[in-house]
């Protein structure tokens, strides 16, 4: 009996082999590859189960070379590009969450309990295993380790506690909370984010030094390799391409990742395309030239709304069409106040709502548009992006409105009478207002030296400030610089643009949760669970906003939650506004050459990091066809 068992499984595991190898297909330079024996077949290199993607347009063809520039050194460009690989994530139309490392999760009942089930037989694109022990060398060598330069971030604590991670075998991991973390999934989703969990412990922990006695003590050598391995072609990788060509301030090139572990809908192995070229260009009116000139292929970033006119008049001439994809930005630049500013005076000043209306109203937002973006954008107050999901819940429409509509008036007669009213007048008689105390005022605005369309508004906010007879100065500075003043709680003003997609995820620009955004010393407190920073006065807003994001924290439904985070907006409309708004809605210019499909053309769309965007589209589905 034992042997005809034996033969009915081997006649079993034959027709699956055989069916499984009608099913899927490779690229035909990685069946060279395969045939001369520099790769194992396709069917030991995906996982058990792969990721199945419909294509936008088509079934794609195999090959060609995707013509790509970025302008960052560091090169973020190319990341949001290459893919979008985090354990969970959005899907590609961006409207729910999606397994993609991990092949499902499941809560217990109580939503202190989170599991994740990885993806059994996914490589890292060297061939070797992706499994469970991956994420605890993230979790206990990395950020747990009293000499590593980066803890815990702020979503690892609930209830005030750190998680603890558990796995529980090879594909099998937990999360466990002190408190109800039902949208701990959120978290997971922002791509960005998901560039510091996913660690190779085979090929990074060679600079440990709990592995190698002879690794720096700081592992900064392992850092870098963590945080961008897109420069370093001996890290391996998920994403769909991988690095074989990296020269600082020249070029990167990546080719695809033969163990990438996603499929078309005929079992095609993606990516489509065989090569990624991204050439440095150092010149914003360079890279414009080499758009209209048809020298990219495609081109998802970078671009300035105010060439949408020119892309638009050159596409015949070029060989491309224009896409007007959303910013994912309703406020560029905001005019970001400092609710936590070190001097005891200014900091009660910003913190009176009557100042911060009167800021506010004083800026001629027509006259930004008009000057700065030349009329391509709408004036309105600094809210979430309109892209954010929670605003297709019941009554977000209606909040979103509000909220880009409140304290936007330009009413500089208005807002004279506001600060005479709270004592914000000349006291010395020199043709300047003075703070309450009949000390010297002066705003200073800090904004990049090289975000020109920051510094123009900043001048013209300026000019409308002082207008109402408050000195203000416009402070150009270095990126580096304009963080440290941020997190250091020593900014003023600062120019910044507004954006996100979900509450939860990244809820720094309405929430207090990080040493940044509007009230940095709060936000530390808050992620240290009270060691840093300083805690805010009994009956102050941010108590109401971390009460209404814990609460949203806690509740296991998804509905629910959207309609708290539209509760914090509305919390924004009534005791704001922390952040002044100018122009949004700006269309972005997304170039692509004519040859180049399966490119969506979707209404919801965001440009910003945390999005991922255009890798979360599934770039892998890009095909080149009469290149």
């Amino acid at each position: 009996m034992k042997r005809y068992l034996t033969l009915a499984l081997l006649l079993v595991l034959l027709l699956s082999s055989a069916a499984w190898a009608q099913t899927y297909q490779e690229a035909p330079m990685l069946t060279e590859k395969v045939a001369a024996g520099e790769l194992p077949p396709l069917e030991e290199r995906l996982p058990v189960n792969p990721i199945v993607e419909e294509p936008w347009e088509q079934i794609g063809v195999y090959g060609g070379t995707w013509q790509h520039a970025h302008t960052d050194v560091d090169m973020h460009e190319v990341r949001f590009v290459i893919g979008y690989q985090p354990w969970i994530g959005w899907n590609k139309e961006l409207d729910d969450f999606t397994p993609i490392v991990a092949e499902d999760w499941e809560f217990n009942e109580d939503g202190t309990v989170f599991t994740m089930y990885l993806r059994e037989g996914l490589k890292w694109s060297d061939g070797h295993p992706h499994t469970s022990a991956d994420i605890m060398f993230w979790w206990e060598d990395l950020l747990l380790h009293e000499d590593y330069i980066e803890g815990p971030p702020f979503w690892a604590r609930a209830g005030g506690e750190l998680m603890e991670v558990e796995a529980l075998d090879d594909y099998t991991v937990t999360f466990t909370f002190a408190e109800p973390n039902w949208a701990f999934p959120h978290f997971l989703v922002q791509g960005p984010r998901s560039w510091g969990y996913r660690t190779p412990k085979h090929a990074l922990q060679e600079f440990h030094i709990d592995y190698n006695p002879d690794a720096d003590r700081d592992m900064e050598q392992l850092e870098m390799r963590k945080v961008d391995p897109h420069k370093y072609p001996e890290i391996p990788t998920l994403y769909a391409w991988q690095t074989v060509e990296y020269v600082e301030g020249e070029r990167w090139v990546g080719e695809r990742n033969p163990y990438h572990f996603v499929v078309d809908t005929e079992g095609n192995q993606l990516p489509y395309i065989d090569r990624i070229e991204s050439e440095y260009v150092g010149d914003q009116e360079v890279l414009n030239l080499k758009a209209l000139a048809g020298e990219l292929s495609a081109q998802f970033r970078l671009f300035d709304t105010l060439e949408l006119p020119t892309f638009l008049q050159r596409q015949e001439q070029g060989d491309y069409r224009v896409l007007q994809w959303d910013r994912g930005n309703d406020a560029t630049p905001a005019l970001m106040l400092n609710y936590t500013h070190k001097d005891p005076a200014m900091r009660e000043l910003i913190q009176n709502q009557t100042f911060r209306i009167a800021l506010s109203i004083a800026v001629d937002r027509e006259k930004i548009n008009e000057f700065v973006w030349r009329g391509l954008g709408t004036p309105r107050q600094a809210t979430m992006p309109g892209v954010v999901w929670h605003y297709r819940a019941p009554g977000g429409q209606e909040v979103y409105e509000e909220g880009g509509a409140i304290h936007a008036e330009f009413d500089p007669e208005r807002a004279e009478e506001l600060l005479d009213e709270i004592g914000v007048v000349d006291a010395t008689g020199d043709g300047w207002r003075d703070m309450p105390d009949g000390s010297q005022l002066q705003l200073v605005i800090d904004c990049g030296a090289t975000a020109v369309r920051d510094i123009e508004t900043a001048d013209l906010a300026k000019e409308d400030w002082e207008a109402i007879g408050i000195r203000t100065i416009v402070n150009p500075i270095s990126g580096a610089e304009l963080g440290l003043r941020e997190q250091e709680s020593e900014y003023t003003v600062r120019t910044f643009g507004i954006g996100g997609i979900d509450q939860y995820m990244f809820p720094d620009w309405y929430i207090p949760v990080t040493n940044t955004r509007w009230a940095p010393l709060y936000g530390r407190y808050y992620a240290s669970g009270g060691a840093e920073g300083e805690e805010p006065p009994e009956g102050d807003v941010t108590w109401r906003l971390w009460e209404l994001y814990e609460k949203g924290l806690q509740s296991p439904d998804l509905e629910d939650r959207h309609q708290i985070a539209l509760d914090m907006y509305r919390v924004h409309i009534e005791e704001g506004p922390f952040f002044i708004g100018t122009v949004g809605q700006l269309p972005l210019p997304v170039v692509v050459r004519n040859y180049f499909h399966n490119v969506p053309e979707p209404e919801f769309v965001g440009l910003q990091p945390w999005y991922g965007e255009p890798g979360v589209r599934k770039t892998e589905l890009f095909y080149i066809d009469g290149q």
